[in-house]
């Protein structure tokens, strides 16, 4: 499985995951109707916060630590009605990582040397 996001500070972020069956129906030996939500798609809320320390020379721009805690639309959904026995701790989920950000690649050529040209001449 490979998750990719992109979106950065408060900007809204946008998730994938690959590698996994998204089917969009429920298995056949399941009446129709038995779950209402569907099985391949579900929103998450979550809120981050990061500190990151600007890296010198190099390849890496940046590394970052962070913590987070999120839920998604089926956990609310069910916590809503039943908030006098379930607690919201529930479901919550907390996390926290490190973040590496590198530097975009640049190609570099000899100044004044052409790449087709190795003698720098002109054509």
């Amino acid at each position: 499985m490979t998750s990719t996001h992109a979106g950065a500070g408060r900007e809204p972020a946008v998730f994938t995951v690959t590698g996994l069956n998204l089917g969009a129906s429920w298995p056949s030996y399941l009446e129709k109707g038995y779950y209402w939500w569907t099985p391949n798609f579900r929103q998450h809320l979550y809120l981050r916060s990061q500190l990151s320390y600007r890296a010198g020379a190099g390849f890496i721009q940046r590394i970052g630590g962070y913590f987070e805690v999120n839920t998604n639309d089926l956990y609310v959904y069910s916590w809503w009605p039943n908030r006098g026995s379930i607690s919201v701790y529930d479901i919550l989920f907390f996390g926290a990582g490190v973040q590496v950000y590198f530097k975009p690649y640049e190609v570099r050529r000899k100044s004044g040397v052409s790449s087709m040209h190795p003698q720098g001449e002109r054509p």
